[in-house]
C-alpha cells in the first residue's frame, strides 16, 4: 500500500494561522514544529467537546434570567419600541452598553427579515449582555433601571447553594465563563487550562438553574477522554498532513 502522501505543507499552514498564533501552541519541550501543529489540533478537539456545556449554559442562563426578570419588571402599561417585552421599554429601563446591545439585535433580525418577537430578541442578544444584568447598576438600591437583585438571585437560580447566594458571586462566576465560552468561540488557545475543572465549574453552574439538563450534559461529555490523550494523541494526525 502507498504510503498517504501529506497534504498541506508547513509553509502553507504558517501563512494561514500566522507564525504568531502557532507559536502559541510551542512549549520548550517540543521535539519540532510538528509538535505544535499536534497541540493546534489537540486545542481544536477540546474546544469541540466544551462546546456543549457552554451552549447549555448559555442558553439556560439567558432564558431563565428573562424569565425572572418578567416576574421582577412589571410590564403593565409599558409602551415598547419595537418588541412587546421591558428589553425595548420606552423609554428604555436599561443603562447604554446594554441598550445598544438591544439595538443591534433588532438589527440583525431585522436583516434576516424575522419578525421581532421577545424570543428572537433574547435569542440574539449575546452572553456578554446576559452577565451585564449582573452588574451592581441593576441591583435595589439604584435611582434608575430595574432592581433585578436580589429576587433575580433565587428567581433564575433555584438551586443556588447558600454559600453563592449573592449578586457578586454569581457575576464573578459567570464572569469566568463568559471568558472561556469567547476564548472557544474565537479560536484561541484553551490546551494551557485546567479544563477538568473549568468543566466541572460550568456543569455546577448549570446545575444552579437546571439539575436535569446539567446531569444530562455531564452524562453525554467526553472531555476527560479528549484531555487525557493530550497534543501526543494527535501528533500521528499532524505527521499524515503536514510536510516540512
Amino acid at each position: 500500500m502507498t504510503p498517504r502522501q501529506p497534504v498541506l505543507s508547513l509553509g502553507a499552514l504558517k501563512r494561514a494561522l500566522s507564525e504568531e498564533r502557532l507559536a502559541a501552541y510551542s512549549t520548550p519541550s517540543d521535539t519540532d514544529v510538528l509538535d505544535s501543529v499536534a497541540r493546534y489540533l489537540w486545542n481544536g478537539a477540546l474546544a469541540t467537546v466544551m462546546v456543549p456545556a457552554l451552549h447549555a449554559l448559555e442558553v439556560t442562563f439567558r432564558n431563565n434570567l428573562f424569565a425572572a426578570s418578567r416576574r421582577i419588571v412589571s410590564e403593565e402599561g409599558l409602551k415598547y419600541k419595537d418588541v412587546p417585552c421591558w428589553l425595548d421599554a420606552d423609554p428604555s429601563f436599561l443603562y447604554d452598553i446594554e441598550a445598544e446591545s438591544v439595538e443591534q439585535a433588532k438589527l440583525m433580525l431585522r436583516r434576516g427579515e424575522k419578525p421581532l418577537t421577545p424570543g428572537r430578541l433574547i435569542s440574539k442578544l449575546g452572553l456578554g449582555f446576559w452577565v451585564g444584568l449582573c452588574r451592581s447598576p441593576y441591583e435595589q438600591g439604584r435611582e434608575s433601571g430595574p432592581a433585578l437583585w436580589p429576587p433575580m438571585t433565587h428567581l433564575a437560580f433555584p438551586f443556588l447553594p447558600k454559600e453563592h447566594r449573592s449578586r457578586a458571586k454569581i457575576l464573578a462566576r459567570l464572569d469566568e465563563h463568559r471568558d472561556l465560552r469567547n476564548r472557544v468561540f474565537h479560536h484561541e488557545p484553551i490546551w494551557d487550562r485546567n479544563l477538568h475543572r473549568a468543566h466541572s465549574r460550568i456543569l455546577d453552574t448549570l446545575s444552579w438553574m437546571n439539575q436535569g439538563v446539567a446531569k444530562a450534559v455531564k452524562e453525554l461529555s467526553n472531555v476527560e477522554s479528549v484531555v487525557t490523550r493530550g497534543p501526543t494523541g494527535f501528533r500521528r494526525h499532524a505527521d499524515m498532513l503536514i510536510s516540512p
